[in-house]
């Protein structure tokens, strides 16, 4: 499920670093599905935001729930990675992504 070759889009980031696309408006009903397979846990959105998975909209900002959610190593490297094959307005939040500091 995990996207081997990438186009910008909405997602999920996993802590290992995995990107997961959803179209835009789907992360609710991915997050249900990774949330039962990953966790076996009927907690969706909650699940995966308790376990440091971060949302990607259209436009390639994250939401975090928890303020004091920093990225881990992996998840900076993907987010590199996603900016370095994109474009426009996403290649320019995910690069604010990353000189912001999450």
């Amino acid at each position: 499920m995990p996207l081997a070759s990438y186009k910008e889009s909405a997602g999920w980031l996993a802590p290992d670093g995995l990107f997961y696309p959803c179209e835009n408006a789907g992360h609710d009903r991915l997050a249900t599905e990774l949330a039962f397979e990953i966790y076996n846990s009927t907690g969706g959105t909650q699940t995966l935001e308790k376990n440091n998975w971060v949302r990607i909209s259209r436009f390639g900002t994250i939401t975090c729930e928890n303020f004091f959610f920093r990225l881990n190593d992996l998840q900076k490297g993907a987010i590199e990675n996603l900016a370095n094959m994109s474009t426009g307005v996403y290649q320019k939040n995910m690069l604010d992504i990353l000189d912001f500091g999450f």
